[in-house]
Formats: C-alpha cells, sequence, structure tokens
C-alpha cells in the first residue's frame, strides 16, 4: 500500500527456469509463465538485490484455544515443509550471487480498472491475496484471493474473501506460509483508533476464515498496517504512523512461538527517512529486508528497496534500489517467496495500480 502523510488511498498499485531439472511441476515452484530471468546482460545493482522468502515451513501450528476459532492473540504462522525457517535460503555466494530478476510482467488474469495492490502468496505459491478497491465488495477496500493448482499455472480469477472484508477499509493482507493465518490492517470498529491490525485464522485450506479479531499487541492509536511476516512467523515489520522519522515508519517486532503475544515494535531507525517507508517484506532469519519507500533518490513516487545485515543484533546498512523491478510511475508491496527466486508487487506502469510479477 502506499501512503500518504494526509491521506491512506484505498490502494497502489515465476520463478525463472534457472538450468533446475524437477521430478514435477509443483517440485519446481515455477510461478506462472515466465521465461528466465536477469542474465549477464540485465542490469543490477551493485549490492545485488535479491527476492524476499515466505515459503514454506515445517506443518502448521497447533490449534489454539479460545473463543474466536481458536486463535490466540497474535495470530498463529505457520511453516510448509521442506524449508527452514530460521535459515535464509541463500546460495553460498550470497544473496547477491542469485543475480537480479527477470523482467516484470503483468499478472493478466488479476487486471482490472480497478487498483489492486498489496499482494501476499502461501510457500506453496497456490494462494494469492490482494487489496482491491473492484467492484463486489462490501467497502472502501476489500480482500480477493486467486489460487492455482500448481506452482506453474497462471493465476485463477479473483474471488472476494468475504468472511474477512467490512464495509470499511481493509488493507495490506499477509498470509502466513501455511495459509492457516491471514492479517490485515483495517479502520473497521473495534480497534485502537485508525487503522489496526487484525487476524484471521482457520483449521485448513478448505475451510473459511475466522472474524477478525484485533491483534492487540501491535496496535495503537496511529495506523498500523503493511505488514510483513517471516516465513516461520516469529519476526514482523509493519508500517506505522506513531511518532518517528517519517509520515510512515518501518517496525519489528518478535515473538518466540506462534503461541506467543507479539513484542512491542521496534522502531527500524536505520532505514526510516523523513519520507515514506513502509510495506517491509524480511527474509524467513530476518537478514534481508525489501520494502517500499518514496525517498527523493529514487525513480518514481514509490520503489521497491532492499535492505541487508548481518545477523539480527545488527542494524540493516544503507538500503539499494532493485533497479530490475522499478519504473518511473511507482512500485511497490514486495512479496518475496522463501528461495529468494519470486516476487509479487504492485506497479503503476500500466496507468493504475495492477499486480506484476518477476522472477529468477
Amino acid at each position: 500500500m502506499v501512503y500518504n502523510a494526509a491521506v491512506t488511498p484505498s490502494l497502489r498499485l515465476a520463478l525463472a527456469t534457472a538450468a533446475v531439472s524437477c521430478a514435477s511441476l509443483a517440485a519446481c515452484h515455477l510461478p506462472s509463465t515466465f521465461a528466465p530471468g536477469g542474465g549477464a546482460d540485465a542490469a543490477i545493482d551493485a549490492g545485488g538485490e535479491a527476492g524476499l522468502p515466505e515459503s514454506g515451513t515445517d506443518g502448521a501450528p497447533p490449534a489454539d484455544s479460545g473463543a474466536d476459532a481458536g486463535l490466540d492473540a497474535g495470530g498463529d504462522a505457520g511453516t510448509d515443509a521442506g524449508t527452514d525457517a530460521g535459515t535464509d535460503a541463500a546460495p553460498d555466494g550470497g544473496i547477491a550471487a542469485l543475480g537480479p530478476f527477470g523482467a516484470p510482467a503483468l499478472i493478466a488474469p488479476l487486471a482490472d480498472p480497478a487498483n489492486d495492490d498489496d499482494p501476499t502468496v502461501t510457500g506453496d505459491l497456490l494462494e494469492l491475496y490482494f487489496n482491491s478497491d473492484r467492484a463486489g465488495g462490501p467497502g472502501m477496500g476489500d480482500i480477493w484471493v486467486s489460487t492455482r493448482a500448481l506452482a506453474g499455472d497462471p493465476w485463477g480469477p479473483p474471488a472476494l474473501v468475504a468472511e474477512v472484508s467490512a464495509p470499511e477499509r481493509d488493507t495490506t493482507p499477509e498470509v502466513s506460509a501455511d495459509g492457516l493465518t491471514l492479517w490485515i490492517g483495517s479502520n473497521r470498529p473495534g480497534g485502537a483508533g485508525g487503522d489496526d491490525l487484525w487476524v484471521s485464522t482457520r483449521p485448513d485450506r478448505s475451510t473459511a476464515w475466522s472474524t477478525p479479531v484485533p491483534v492487540v499487541e501491535l496496535s495503537s492509536a496511529e495506523d498500523d498496517r503493511g505488514e510483513g511476516v517471516s516465513a516461520d512467523g516469529l519476526r514482523m515489520l509493519l508500517t506505522s504512523t506513531r511518532p518517528g522519522a517519517g509520515a510512515t515508519d518501518l517496525w519489528e517486532s518478535t515473538r518466540p512461538t506462534v503461541a506467543a503475544p507479539w513484542s512491542t515494535p521496534v522502531q527500524v531507525t536505520e532505514l526510516d527517512t523523513s519520507s515514506n517507508d513502509s510495506d517491509g517484506s524480511p527474509s524467513p532469519a530476518g537478514l534481508h529486508l525489501y520494502f517500499a519507500s518514496d525517498r527523493p533518490v529514487g525513480l518514481g513516487s514509490y520503489e521497491i528497496w532492499l535492505a541487508s545485515r548481518p545477523d539480527v543484533a545488527s542494524p540493516f546498512a544503507a538500503p539499494t534500489l532493485v533497479a530490475e523491478l522499478n519504473s518511473a510511475s511507482g512500485d511497490g508491496d514486495p512479496w518475496v517467496s522463501a528461495d529468494l527466486r519470486y516476487v509479487v508487487f504492485y506497479s503503476a506502469r500500466s496507468g493504475n495500480s495492477e499486480l506484476y510479477e518477476a522472477s529468477r
């Protein structure tokens, strides 16, 4: 979601088959209809931008007891099999060794004259949730989902997620890697003020989502939204207008287990500017962070940036532009897979905010 100091608009605006041999299409995790991505002639910043993980984890969290569909105060995020959620999936050469993303492509089945943004995808790349002000929803912005049978298939036509959409503004969805927890930002009644973070769960992916409840430990009287959650469900980067360096800033919260409440958010001061910094998407071990910013050194109104750090106790180094994803029209809301090879984001390059994907 692109933010403005005075007004929050409702919306903003695969995998490259890089010589991989797979036993099945699903095992390859090939997002829809992509040619191989960047090569020797593909431009990349010196920092070597890479994509972000949000993929599989080791099984769903146990169902919590409680009045609202087994949901604990923070909302449980699961993990898909086959991924060590505590380790970033970069090759031995580091994140730069992955090379640049290929050219972004419009996700045509989701394109609409309305505005779409805030994409988030399950770890198996089979469900894509996003925010849209298209017709058919009850509010100023609603949550929609697109699905597909295999990771290499095109995305299917979107459907309203009615159980988490309200007459008020619902925005910035973030789905857990196992697809059983969904966080949203909303200004519906019952929050602490402005936009607040809410969470919904379900026992399995064939069941409807529970009624969202506030994540009280992450709520404030300011606007809190634009959340990004690591694949293990233990780290969240959120966007907030609580007092900081700019109109919106990045804040970080952690928890020891998915059943525990979130810690009090701490501002990521080394990345914040007097501009809008928002929509952070952390890698599994928290060492890399993709985010959006309108700081006055990019190509357009908003661009996608990458920041890295050697360990979670250290500050992030100065961020670099992910040049191959950005345009002069505005780009943001990055979500990147746990193998660092697939990214979904919004872009206004087609004239209005639409969802794009790229791979490497």
